[in-house]
């Protein structure tokens, strides 16, 4: 063992000597030689301290390029984070503007809605409280509301259409129901991809919901609409009036007009495609019976003769009798038939003296045999207005009232807007109700 130690000494000992041999450096200066004397101990104690140097040179290079590894593979996954938070954002402005665009559209339907049933009302009743909007929450809006007659009482039918949910005008109110924050104010702690997306498909559910609520409402409000244009339709028919030219009539004198502006398909859906139509030829059917007349042109009267074929009172010859002649008493009141201008007041050698009403949409009416007009050409009178006195002027036997009707330049007989004068002032003023 003490050999073996030896052996190992004197091995060192050796190899350190052939490393460090002993040196000597000579320095010449002046003619002068000097040298300094290296030992193999500073020789092995520089050489350490060298190799300490290079060591920690190498080592604090190696940990730098590790370091500025480990930085870029951070930078790497924040860039990473950073686009999908952005493509998260980006996606939520598409939704928030999607759903904005879908509760325009809805807002646009319960506006027509709201049109067509005359009632405005009711429509926010039950939509004060946005906690009641709950996914698969039933409230009574889900009850689909009976259709009733004419506009005082169709609008209650409308004011359930959306339920609580009317009350959600924007994807703002939407979106902070389901606390879910606009994409403007969204930061990394803000976000829960399960929150999010579950937040969205509810949104877009009660969307979805108050979309199909609007159509059911469309078509229980069509199905009324159809009863009322029937109505209307019968009545002018009753009249002896052709319905489809007083609505040509109608649509002729009507200014519109204005910048095509195509509706988005999603509001066109079947139900209300239905219902527009209906409710435009309601709105011309309106128009046409707001013009005809209504109001009985005397309060005193009986029928002394009626249109049509008649024997002359004059020649006793058969002739063609061009109104209705409503007898009575000197100074009786003869009123306007139905609103309009007058665009005759004078003698006339047949008719005496004579006022003649354009009520537009193609209608005039005559008032013949006056003993004193009370109107003049150009004047603009109502419905019921004092426009002279009974008497017997003109071609006349004795006192009464001669007075035609007139549709597109062609004469219509009377005696059918005496007798239904009530109704079509019930259907003029929204009272209508079918017997």
């Amino acid at each position: 063992m003490r050999f073996h130690r030896h052996h190992i000494r004197r091995q060192v000992a050796h190899f350190f000597h052939k490393m460090f041999p002993e040196r000597q450096i000579f320095f010449r200066s002046r003619g002068e030689v000097r040298f300094v004397r290296l030992s193999p101990r500073s020789q092995a104690f520089t050489a350490s301290i060298a190799l300490g140097i290079v060591g920690w040179t190498l080592s604090a290079s190696i940990a730098y390029v590790s370091e500025d590894s480990r930085v870029a593979a951070k930078q790497h996954e924040l860039d990473y984070v950073s686009g999908e938070l952005d493509s998260l954002v980006s996606e939520l402005e598409r939704l928030q503007s999607d759903a904005l665009i879908r509760t325009q559209r809805l807002e646009a339907r319960q506006k027509l809605l709201e049109r067509v049933s005359g009632t405005m009302g009711a429509l926010h009743a039950d939509s004060h409280q946005p906690a009641a909007v709950e996914p698969g929450s039933d409230n009574e809006a889900d009850k689909a509301p009976a259709a009733q007659d004419d506009n005082s009482s169709s609008g209650t039918a409308s004011g359930s259409a959306l339920g609580e949910e009317a009350n959600l005008q924007d994807t703002g109110v939407l979106f902070s129901l389901l606390g879910i924050k606009p994409a403007s104010a969204l930061t990394s702690r803000d976000i829960s991809v399960h929150a999010l997306s579950t937040g969205v498909d509810t949104v877009f559910e009660i969307l979805e919901r108050v979309s199909d609520k609007q159509d059911a409402m469309a078509r229980l409000l069509a199905t009324s609409e159809q009863e009322k244009l029937t109505e209307r339709r019968a009545m002018i028919e009753r009249l002896g009036l052709p319905v489809d030219l007083l609505i040509a009539s109608v649509q002729a004198d009507s200014g519109t007009g204005g910048p095509l502006l195509e509706t988005p398909p999603a509001f066109l859906s079947k139900p209300f495609q239905e219902l527009s139509e209906i409710a435009q030829q309601r709105d011309f059917l309106d128009q046409s019976l707001a013009r005809i007349p209504s109001h009985i042109p005397a309060k005193n009267y009986y029928v002394s003769s009626h249109f049509g074929p008649r024997r002359d009172p004059f020649r006793k010859s058969w002739a063609t009798h061009s109104g209705v002649d409503l007898a009575g008493w000197p100074g009786e009141a003869i009123l306007a038939a139905a609103p309009g201008k007058v665009i005759a007041a004078g003698r006339r050698p047949a008719y005496g003296l004579m006022v003649e009403i354009d009520h537009g949409n193609g209608l005039r009416t005559r008032y013949g045999h006056m003993r004193k007009l009370l109107v003049k050409t150009g004047q603009t009178v109502t419905s019921g207005d004092h426009i002279g006195e009974m008497g017997s002027t003109g071609r006349s036997t004795s006192t009464h009232l001669h007075w035609e009707v007139w549709f597109n330049d062609e004469l219509v007989d009377p005696l059918p807007f005496i007798k239904a004068s009530q109704d079509v002032q019930k259907l003029q003023q929204g009272r209508y109700e079918k017997s």
